[in-house]
C-alpha cells in the first residue's frame, strides 16, 4: 500500500527520510508548500474540520518516520484546537480505537505555532531539520471502521420542498443533503455531501430572521445591497447586484437588467422574456471565482408575480439562507414596481452542496429543528371528500376554495380508487397521500361489514 494512505492526492509530499508533517490548518496550502524548502517536510496538508483528524493520524501511524507535526494557519473551523485538544488527552469522536490514539501520542510532538509569525515557523522547521530522530516502530495500517450509512439511496435529481418560510425549509434541505447526498472530493481539497436540482419554493412574501439560521440583522442588511443595487464595495471582482442593475456588454455600454424586466413585465404582464443573466462568457469562462447566481426569470400567473433563479453551485449550509432572503427581497422589490402580487420564490440549486467542516452542525440545526408537525396543511391541489354509496366507495375531489371538479372516484376497494388518483396527479403532499391510503383504507372496511362511514370519524 502507498502513503500516504488517506487522501494522498490532496496532500504535498516533500522528502521522504524528513520526520515532520506540516499542517496548515485552513491556509492555502500550496501558497504555504511554494515559501518552504521540500527537505524540510515529509508531507504537507490542510486540516479542514474534526473529520480531517481521522486521517491525519491514520497517515501518522502509518509512517512511523513523522515524529513532528508543526500545526499553524487559519483555523477558521476550530479543527487545529480539536487537534491541540486530541493531543493533551482529551476524546475528540475518532473513529479510531484509543490504543492506536494512545500510540499516536507518543509518536509526535506537536508545535502548536497557530499565533506565531510565518518566520517562526521556518524557523522550528530548520532545527528540526537537523535533529536526528528514529522511526517509532512498524507501521500500523488501520482499516477505516464504517458505522454508519453515508448515503441513502433515493432521486439521482429533484428533490423538493415546499414551505411558507425560509426558516422551515433550510433544516428540511439540510437533512435531505445528509441523507441522500453523494460523498464526493471538490476542487478545495475538502469533502462535501452533494445532490443535483434541488427545487425550493418559499410560498410566503413575509419571512422571519430565525436565530438557528446563523444570520444576524447586521449581517442580512450588509449582504441585501450587494444583490440590490449596483453598488460594489472595495475589494471585490463583481457584485450580484452589479451584474443584475449595470451589467457591462463593453466599455462603454451597461444594461439595468432589472429595470427592463420591470418595463417588459408592465407592457406585456404575460411576457415569458423577463429574464436576467449573471454569467459572463467572455469574463467566467476561465474565472476561478465565477457567480454562483446564474439566472433568474419571472413568470405571471392569476395576477401574481413568481420568481425562479438558478444556482448552479450552492453551498446550503453557509450561503443559501442569505441567497433566499436576498431573492425574496428581489422578488418584493419587483412586485412593488410593476404594482404585481407577490407569488412564489423557487430556488433551483445544480450543485446543492455542504461541506465537509459543516457536517457536525448541519446535523444539529437538523435535530433541533426538524419536529412532526400535527397542522392541517393544505395541499395546493386540493382535498377529497370520501363517501359511500350504492355498495361503492366514491371519493369527490374539490378546490381549497371549495369548488366541486369534475374528477370523481368510484370502485369497491381501497386499491382501485387510490391507484386511479394517483394517476390523476391530484395529490402533492405526502402527508395527504397517507391521510388519504388510512381513510380508504376504513371505507373499504366498513363496505365490507356493512357499516356506516363518516370521514376522520373513529
Amino acid at each position: 500500500m502507498g502513503w500516504p494512505v488517506c487522501f494522498g492526492h490532496n496532500l504535498c509530499l516533500g522528502d521522504e527520510n524528513s520526520g515532520v508533517g506540516i499542517c496548515t490548518l485552513w491556509s492555502e496550502k500550496e501558497q504555504i508548500q511554494s515559501r518552504i524548502p521540500k527537505e524540510y517536510y515529509s508531507i504537507l496538508g490542510n486540516l479542514y474540520s474534526t473529520k480531517g483528524i481521522d486521517y491525519l493520524v491514520r497517515n501518522t501511524l502509518s509512517n512511523p518516520k513523522i515524529r513532528y507535526i508543526v500545526l499553524f494557519g487559519k483555523d477558521m473551523a476550530n479543527s487545529g484546537q480539536k487537534f491541540m485538544d486530541l493531543i493533551k488527552g482529551d476524546d475528540i469522536g475518532l473513529n479510531i480505537a484509543k490504543e492506536h490514539v494512545d500510540i499516536f501520542r507518543k509518536q509526535v510532538k506537536v508545535f502548536d505555532f497557530r499565533k506565531n509569525s510565518f518566520e517562526e515557523v521556518l524557523k522550528i522547521l530548520g532545527e528540526l531539520k537537523n535533529k536526528k530522530t528514529e522511526s517509532f516502530g512498524e507501521p500500523i495500517i488501520l482499516t477505516e471502521q464504517v458505522s454508519d450509512i453515508d448515503e441513502l439511496p433515493g432521486e439521482n435529481v429533484n428533490f423538493i420542498i415546499r414551505e411558507k418560510q425560509i426558516a422551515d425549509a433550510w433544516p428540511k434541505l439540510l437533512d435531505l443533503i445528509m441523507k441522500f447526498g453523494e460523498i464526493k472530493q471538490t476542487q478545495y481539497d475538502m469533502r462535501e455531501k452533494e445532490l443535483l436540482n434541488t427545487i425550493i419554493t418559499i410560498t410566503e412574501e413575509s419571512q422571519e430572521l430565525k436565530t438557528f439560521l446563523k444570520i444576524s440583522k447586521k449581517e442580512l442588511e450588509e449582504y441585501l445591497p450587494t444583490v440590490l443595487t449596483a453598488d460594489k464595495p472595495v475589494g471585490l471582482n463583481y457584485t450580484y447586484g452589479e451584474r443584475l442593475f449595470s451589467y457591462k456588454i463593453d466599455e462603454y455600454t451597461e444594461i439595468n437588467q432589472i429595470k427592463r424586466i420591470i418595463c417588459q413585465l408592465k407592457e406585456c404582464p404575460y411576457t415569458r422574456r423577463a429574464v436576467s443573466i449573471l454569467w459572463n462568457v467572455e469574463k467566467d469562462r476561465n474565472s476561478k471565482h465565477p457567480p454562483c447566481l446564474v439566472y433568474h426569470n419571472f413568470l405571471t400567473r392569476h395576477g401574481k408575480l413568481y420568481l425562479t433563479a438558478v444556482i448552479r453551485s450552492n453551498d446550503m449550509f453557509k450561503a443559501w439562507p442569505l441567497n433566499a432572503f436576498a431573492l425574496n427581497e428581489l422578488l418584493k422589490f419587483v412586485c412593488r414596481e410593476t404594482g404585481l402580487k407577490y407569488g412564489n420564490l423557487t430556488i433551483v440549486s445544480n450543485s446543492a452542496h455542504v461541506y465537509e467542516t459543516d457536517w457536525e452542525e448541519a446535523d444539529k440545526v437538523i435535530k433541533d429543528n426538524i419536529t412532526s408537525n400535527l397542522d392541517l396543511i393544505l395541499d395546493p391541489r386540493g382535498y377529497f371528500v370520501i363517501y359511500l354509496k350504492e355498495n361503492s366507495i366514491f371519493v369527490q375531489h374539490f378546490t381549497n376554495e371549495d369548488r366541486q371538479t369534475s374528477h370523481l372516484f368510484k370502485g369497491d376497494n381501497a386499491e382501485h380508487v387510490y391507484k386511479e388518483i394517483i394517476d390523476k396527479n391530484l395529490i402533492s403532499r405526502f402527508d395527504h397521500a397517507a391521510y388519504m391510503g388510512k381513510e380508504l383504507a376504513r371505507a373499504e372496511e366498513c363496505l365490507k361489514n356493512n357499516k356506516e362511514f363518516k370521514q376522520d370519524s373513529f
